[in-house]
């Protein structure tokens, strides 16, 4: 197939043309001019004759010349068809060099072994996982090796082989509450970010495995804020925080958390509609002053009660921020702010969203 497919381009160029006169005709063409003089002298022909002659010589002189001009640019012609043809079918025969030295079905394979079988600080974070899959697929009772595998899942978003790699350390290595929490945060990440019956009850059985442990007990008050159950929030943070040691790194982020719980409960929660978009904001140009402000804090009012019940509507942040932005109203923009971020705790995307937003509107970060 290849061949052919050479050939029908080359084809083109195999121009085959009938024998052209030998350049070397000029010179008897110029003897017989010669011979005709000689004659002429000699009387053995008229002048008329002679003429006649000449001029037939003449021609056959200019034909031969031009033929000789022809054979020049017929041979350039060659040399660049010769090197297009060799660019052409050099194509299939590098290709077939290539291909008999390591495409052949003779070849050995490259099996995967093979190819893992490099030093580890040159190995890329995919060569590494897949050597530690191979591992413990030789060897599935390596606890240890479970337990360094699973939280590498976690990094790549892979939650349900995190779920495997904890569950399996879990069975070998005994009980623990590092296994059981990294469980909950890979069903929050199946979820969306958010926890599930799943992974409240991956929680719960970390925190009765260390009591001492704040961090399930945290994820839990963080989920109950998340669902819009400030109230049983605020309590869930003030127990952890009251037992918690003076000198604990997390009191600060305590209470940081009590501050934003205690925003969030006291915000409207009389009306359920959807506040305004920028269009609304827009087409209340023609309103009065007054008139309009009051629309429009009265739509932004109700996103705002909306935003309690469903904490996790990111757009739904966005667009009030937006909304504070509009009316001027940068305490409550700020507000906003720290509020969003507590009801996007676990959604990464969310919140990195929310601060570019608060970074383009110009709110102050707390």
């Amino acid at each position: 197939m290849t061949f052919a497919a050479v050939v029908a381009v080359i084809f083109p160029y195999l121009d085959v043309k009938g024998p052209r006169p030998d350049a070397t005709d000029l010179e008897v063409y110029k003897d017989q001019l010669s011979e005709i003089d000689a004659d002429e002298k000699r009387g053995l022909i008229s002048t008329p004759e002679a003429a006649t002659a000449r001029i037939e010589v003449s021609r056959r002189i200019l034909r031969a010349d031009a033929a000789d001009s022809a054979l020049v640019a017929d041979t350039r012609g060659r040399f660049s068809k010769f090197v297009l043809m060799s660019a052409i079918l050099s194509i299939p025969l590098v290709s077939w060099g290539l291909y008999a030295n390591i495409g052949a079905p003779e070849k050995l394979d490259q099996p995967i072994a093979s190819r893992l079988n490099i030093p580890a600080t040159d190995a890329s974070m995919d060569v590494l996982v897949a050597k530690a899959e191979e591992h413990l697929a030789a060897n599935p009772s390596d606890g240890r090796g479970w337990e360094v595998l699973a939280p590498i899942y976690m990094r790549l978003a892979r939650y349900q082989d995190a779920i495997k790699a904890f569950d399996m350390a879990s069975k070998i290595n005994g009980s623990a509450a590092a296994y059981e929490i990294g469980i909950g945060k890979a069903w929050s990440g199946l979820n969306g970010g958010q926890a599930d019956d799943k992974a409240r009850a991956a929680y719960k059985r970390a925190s009765e495995i260390d009591p001492t442990n704040p961090e399930p007990n945290l994820l839990l008050a963080t989920d109950l804020a998340q669902q819009g159950k400030f109230s049983q929030a605020k309590a869930a943070f003030e127990g952890i925080l009251a037992t918690s040691p003076a000198d604990a790194p997390w009191r600060v982020m305590l209470t940081d958390m009590i501050a934003r719980v205690d925003q969030a409960i006291l915000a409207p929660t009389t009306a359920k509609a959807p506040g305004p978009t920028k269009i609304d904001i827009d087409q209340a140009a023609g309103m009065s002053p007054s008139d309009r402000t009051n629309m429009i804090e009265g739509m932004v009012a109700q996103l705002d009660a909306k935003l309690v019940e469903n904490p996790a509507d990111k757009e739904g942040w966005k667009r009030l921020m937006r909304s504070y932005s509009v009316l001027n109203n940068s305490e409550k923009a700020l507000e906003t702010l720290n509020r969003a971020k507590l009801g996007l705790m676990g959604d990464l995307k969310g919140l990195s969203e929310i601060e570019s937003l608060a970074t383009e509107l110009g709110i102050d970060k707390p």
